[in-house]
């Protein structure tokens, strides 16, 4: 019974000191000493040092208060969370209440009871209740000045490129001026730095001045850049013109010192335009002819120097150094270079392998240039001798077939003077087909592919 009653003023005391902890700022007396004096002060019994005595008042007046401290407890349970506290079992050896309850209340257990940062946090009043202006002040301080909010200054452009047109439409090969404005800053008197460029140039090129040049068909951007990275671009669509009822004459191996004159005399009078697949040393030998077909609108393009079979098909590499010498003299006479050549013989002549030939196409393909063979012919060099009027009819029906069958007209004819039947033939097909309503252009106005005649 005695160790019973002793337990509870143990637990008393502790329970006492925990709460007392939580409002030691309200009172500043521990529970434990209070509780502790008023069992040592009793008028009703008396404790004694080998043992604890008490009377049946003092056992009533220690629960009572028991009570009122437990009562205490619930009310602030939600303010204050205590670790339990394990009783130690009283031993059979005696121990004066003072000293059991010092032993109990050490250091630890305060610190353990004792409230920590985070619960204090917790429990302590949040802006919920509080007034708009409490919030606001709280906000206020906890949020810093990021770059994001700080108004950032519009940087001032000494010009600003305004491009009215946003696409063009194009033919291919035909030029047109990119309009462009500048809007310069007041104070600003130099000249805008304008760049250009162009996204395909095999599409359309253009030029430092904003000049842009229709290269093939397709579609491509033009790039304006200026000051403080400014980036205009225009889309510029590129498409062929129409090629139907357009015949293409050719002539290869000349120029002829008597024929080729004849045949140019032939072409103006129907304001017809042709192309001459030159042989250089037919071109060394005839300039002024050469020239003549330069002046008066034709195309020059490229056959070979020397029309030697067995040399220039030798090898890739001495196609090619023949070819560079006839590239050399058109480039001499025009000032630019050609866009055309054709194989002596045809691409599928009994000289050239086909591994040459494919690796000839490719290495010229590279330069840019088109292999075009024929898809028409009048049939004046197949080792026949036919008649003027033979070959007439043959060259119509030639190209006749070629329209039905939707290919361009590209007719193989010569103008060496062996051919000096040729300035009638071709009389007679530029009437025939004129009055048809074609018209016979020079290959500066082709803008088809390759034709090649494959091994």
């Amino acid at each position: 019974m005695k160790n019973k009653w002793l337990v509870i003023a143990i637990a008393i005391a502790v329970t006492a000191s925990s709460v007392e902890l939580q409002f030691v700022e309200e009172k500043n007396i521990y529970a434990s000493d209070s509780i502790l004096s008023e069992a040592t002060e009793s008028t009703t019994g008396q404790i004694r040092t080998n043992g604890i005595t008490t009377t049946e008042t003092e056992l009533i007046r220690i629960e009572s208060v028991t009570t009122e401290l437990i009562t205490t407890e619930l009310i602030t349970k939600e303010l204050i969370t205590t670790e339990p506290v394990t009783t130690e079992p009283v031993t059979t050896e005696p121990e004066t209440t003072e000293a059991a309850t010092k032993e109990l209340i050490t250091t630890e257990q305060i610190t353990k009871e004792s409230p920590t940062t985070e619960q204090i946090t917790k429990e302590s009043p949040t802006t919920k209740g509080l007034p708009t202006s409490a919030k606001s002040d709280k906000k206020t301080s906890n949020e810093q000045p990021t770059t994001a909010n700080i108004p950032q200054e519009k940087e001032t452009l000494p010009y600003v490129i305004v491009v009215p047109k946003k696409k063009i439409k194009m033919e291919t090969r035909t030029t047109k001026k990119l309009r462009v404005k500048i809007k310069k800053s007041a104070g600003f008197k130099k000249k805008a730095n304008i760049k250009y460029k162009s996204s395909n140039k095999k599409i359309a090129t253009v030029s430092k001045k904003g000049i842009i040049t229709a290269v093939s068909q397709g579609k491509c951007k033009i790039i304006i850049t200026g000051a403080g990275k400014q980036k205009k671009t225009v889309k510029v669509s590129v498409k062929n013109p129409s090629m139907k009822k357009v015949i293409y004459l050719t002539f290869d191996d000349g120029p002829g010192s008597n024929v080729t004159p004849k045949i140019l005399t032939v072409l103006k009078k129907y304001n017809a335009k042709a192309s001459f697949f030159l042989v250089g040393t037919q071109a060394n030998a005839n300039m002024s002819i050469v020239k003549r077909e330069k002046r008066e609108g034709h195309t020059l393009a490229i056959h070979t120097y020397t029309h030697n079979y067995s040399s220039i098909y030798a090898s890739d590499k001495a196609y090619i150094d023949d070819f560079n010498k006839v590239e050399k003299i058109i480039k001499g006479v025009t000032g630019k270079k050609p866009r055309y050549w054709r194989f002596p013989g045809g691409g599928n002549n009994h000289f050239i392998t086909s591994d040459i030939q494919k690796s000839i196409i490719k290495k010229l393909h590279k330069r840019n240039y088109i292999e075009l063979d024929w898809s028409a012919a009048t049939n004046d060099a197949t080792g026949v001798s036919y008649t003027a009027e033979q070959m007439i009819n043959f060259g119509i029906s030639s190209i006749e077939s070629a329209v039905r069958s939707g290919r361009v007209p590209v007719v193989l004819m010569h103008d060496t003077n062996a051919k000096g039947s040729n300035p009638q033939v071709t009389e007679a097909i530029l009437k025939y087909f004129t009055a048809k309503g074609y018209k016979f252009k020079g290959l500066d106005d082709y803008y088809g592919s390759d034709i090649t005649f494959k091994k």
